[in-house]
């Protein structure tokens, strides 16, 4: 549909009959619009425009005398051409960084807080996939000595992301020698990413000091000695909340469209994957409408997911899903701004500092 002078009739019903569906969830129809938008046109006008849209693919009629709803394609048109986005308020911004944000909290549990926060302030189901490690950074490590040749490594990363390693020894090593090794990791390996820890440790071996080319040695054979060498890969941490709000949705009364959606949002690697594929490079936020969805299961619902970032690297995606009757224009807008209160939490900055103490609670 072309925005121009001889269709801005026919634009201006769009937007007023897909608002009115946002809001009801309940056919349309031309009385209806007349009346909510005061138009000075007649309801046979009205009905006439629908007509015409309805022949372009932008709205449909559901039953027979009933009012219309919009198709996928009206939804999409509705929101790059027609719609205005309904910012948060300084209020409303407040209170979301509040309730998401608290002193000395972890990533992964800042992670799930703003992913229920989330849910909660749009009644939608919220989900985050956040990529763990692989890229992420070493903070600090520590080695305990467990005895019988038992070392436990706790590696804490810049994000926040803390993990446990048990190693197995060929050889029982004395507290004293693990606190010098962890000293000499914690000094030639902070801020180092941790998919080139091996490699920066390989390279202390070709040093001429005898007391770091032991230590660079011990340390290696650590590393080596863990059974799946997990570390240098990514982990995928994926949330979700509310997943009740669907159950309220009058769109999901139909038992077997409730049973498709709640199937996908329990197989963790189909959502995974659906929400890697929202990952562009060229745009922050992205909907995806019914249709537009490639899994069948998802025809009925709508996915609004914007990326956020530790410094200028991406390392999740933030996301609602719903039917495809959400309320975009102020959704969009909330999960742009959730999205970025998570770059702020995970890098460290623009948050009193708050995160940066609790990465020290290893």
């Amino acid at each position: 549909m072309d925005v121009s002078a001889s269709n801005k009739r026919r634009s201006r019903i769009l937007g007023a009959l897909t608002h009115l569906y946002i809001q009801s969830a309940r056919p349309v129809s031309s009385q209806l619009i007349k009346e909510e938008y005061s138009l000075s046109i007649s309801t046979a006008t009205i009905r006439s425009i629908m007509a015409e849209l309805e022949d372009a693919g932008y709205i449909v009629q559901t039953h027979t005398s009933s009012g219309r709803v919009p198709t996928d394609r009206g939804y999409r048109f509705y929101i790059d051409s027609l719609m205005k986005q309904k910012g948060l308020s300084f209020e409303e911004k407040q209170s979301i960084k509040n309730d998401c944000c608290t002193a000395s909290e972890l990533a992964e549990d800042t992670i799930n807080k703003v992913s229920r926060v989330l849910s909660e302030v749009s009644n939608e189901v919220g989900i985050n996939l956040f990529f763990k490690f692989k890229e992420d950074s070493l903070k600090c490590v520590e080695l305990i000595n467990l005895g019988s040749g038992k070392v436990l490594l706790v590696l804490v990363t810049e994000s926040g992301i803390i993990r446990n390693y048990l190693i197995k020894l060929d050889e029982p090593v004395e507290t004293s020698e693990l606190h010098r090794i962890s000293n000499f990791l914690n000094t030639h390996l902070q801020g180092v990413a941790l998919s080139e820890i091996k490699q920066k440790l390989y390279g202390c071996l070709e040093r001429d000091n005898l007391s770091l080319l032991y230590l660079a040695r011990e340390a290696c054979g650590i590393f080596d000695a863990l059974e799946v060498d997990n570390i240098f890969e990514n982990e995928c941490q994926i949330c979700q909340e509310g997943i009740n709000y669907i159950l309220k949705k009058p769109e999901f009364n139909d038992i077997d469209k409730l049973r498709a959606i709640l199937g996908v949002l329990e197989d963790k690697q189909t959502i995974e994957k659906i929400l890697k594929s929202n990952l562009r490079p060229y745009k922050k936020v992205m909907v995806t409408i019914g249709k537009e969805n490639k899994l069948e299961n998802l025809h009925n619902c709508s996915l609004v997911t914007s990326k956020y970032k530790i410094g200028n690297r991406v390392v999740g995606v933030l996301g609602l899903l719903g039917p495809t009757r959400m309320a975009y224009s102020k959704l969009l807008p909330l999960v742009e701004y959730m999205s970025d209160i998570l770059s702020e939490a995970l890098s460290g900055h623009s948050l009193d500092g708050r995160y940066e103490e609790g990465y020290d609670e290893a």
